[in-house]
């Protein structure tokens, strides 16, 4: 199972995301929850280092990819993050919560 994590301030200021796991949802290599949610996370990512003026820092490897905001995130970055994790909840209501889920957790 994928796990998704938004970390968010008191204020509700996203900070970041971690990712971690697999989805499980098909042998490996044909697993497409598994990769639509890698496509969409590395084109998020991406686009926040290269359209915002939001620094941060990620660290990726095999089932995890994480993201920080070194500061608060500008309204395109912040922008980019909802739409990933709106894109993110729609995967889990087509696929299930046994592939992936979502979460929030105060920093």
């Amino acid at each position: 199972m994928i796990r998704a994590t938004f970390s968010r301030r008191p204020d509700g200021t996203c900070t970041g995301f971690t990712l971690t796991g697999h989805a499980g949802s098909g042998e490996y290599g044909k697993d497409i929850v598994c990769a639509a949610v890698s496509a969409l996370a590395i084109h998020t990512a991406n686009a926040i280092e290269r359209y915002t003026k939001t620094p941060v820092k990620s660290e990726a490897r095999s089932g995890y990819l994480k993201l920080r905001f070194r500061e608060a995130p500008d309204e395109k970055a912040d922008l980019l993050v909802r739409a990933f994790a709106e894109s993110l909840r729609e995967l889990q209501t087509e696929y299930g919560s046994e592939y992936l889920t979502i979460a929030d957790e105060e920093v």
